[in-house]
């Protein structure tokens, strides 16, 4: 118990924990915004949305994930913090963006605790065209990973990638949704070397509007390489609450579905939008 507060207090006094603590409270700046535009956001499934954020308008995606994975002879738990996801409308149809996968605790059963910043990422969406028919509407997302984490958490390259984003409405309060797209990862190459390799990404989501302030999905979503790997498949659910017209909760959860994937993961987010 000691161990864990003289940890969080060294965190505390790191100038990206006051990044988080200071864009956690600004959403509160936001409360009066009735008349704004739609908001939506990329949290809480695997899917990112087709929509983009407004021109001229700033949005905070934030939150906490815990992840437990199975391995032969080793149980290890992870805890990651803020998952952040800054996004600026620059014009109509473009949207730019910064993320950074957070601060990770790694605690491995056997095995010595690690922790340290993940990579970060810069990216752009570009709206392709409106739904019309059966044509979803449809995005493409592409950026590249900026690997400034710690050694044991970054890639030690910069990893581009890119997604079609695409969402169809459907009678009833229903949409379906869908990412495609390849993104390039680099691990470690036995001692000293890196290997970068392609894997295709996909999720199919099916959402649901429980009311005008609450939505809900169930998803299925994996990885591919493209080379001589494993896949990863997996299956999550989750809502979306909105308690202001611009300031949103959220809550999810899934499992992998082959030896490959992560078994469980939980996290739970707080997203906002300014003015």
């Amino acid at each position: 118990m000691l161990l864990k507060y003289f940890t969080v207090t060294t965190i505390l006094f790191r100038p990206g924990a006051w990044v988080f603590i200071i864009l956690f409270g600004m959403p509160f700046t936001a409360m009066g915004a009735d008349d704004s535009p739609p908001f939506t956001t990329d949290r809480p499934s695997q899917s990112d949305a087709s929509t983009l954020v407004p021109p001229g308008y700033f949005q905070s995606e934030i939150g906490y994930t815990y992840t437990r994975d199975d391995t032969v002879g080793t149980t290890t738990k992870s805890h990651s913090v803020p998952n952040l996801l800054l996004r600026y409308g620059l014009l109509e149809e473009l949207e730019i963006r910064f993320g950074w996968n957070g601060y990770f605790w790694n605690n491995p059963n056997p095995g010595a605790v690690q922790e340290g910043s993940g990579d970060g990422q810069v990216s752009a969406k570009l709206y392709l065209w409106q739904e019309s028919g059966w044509l979803p509407e449809t995005t493409l997302l592409a950026g590249t990973t900026l690997p400034f984490g710690k050694n044991a958490f970054s890639s030690g390259r910069s990893d581009p990638f890119f997604r079609f984003l695409m969402t169809h409405s459907l009678p009833g309060g229903f949409s379906v949704g869908s990412n495609l797209g390849v993104t390039w990862i680099t691990q470690s190459a036995g001692i000293t070397g890196k290997d970068t390799a392609a894997d295709f990404t996909y999720t199919a989501l099916l959402g649901y509007t429980l009311t005008p302030e609450v939505d809900t999905y169930v998803e299925f979503f994996g990885s591919v390489p493209l080379e001589e790997q494993d896949d990863r498949h997996g299956f999550d659910a989750g809502v979306a609450w909105r308690v202001l017209p611009t300031v949103q909760l959220d809550l999810f959860g899934g499992v992998g579905l082959n030896d490959a994937a992560v078994d469980v993961f939980i996290s739970a987010g707080l997203s906002f939008r300014l003015p």
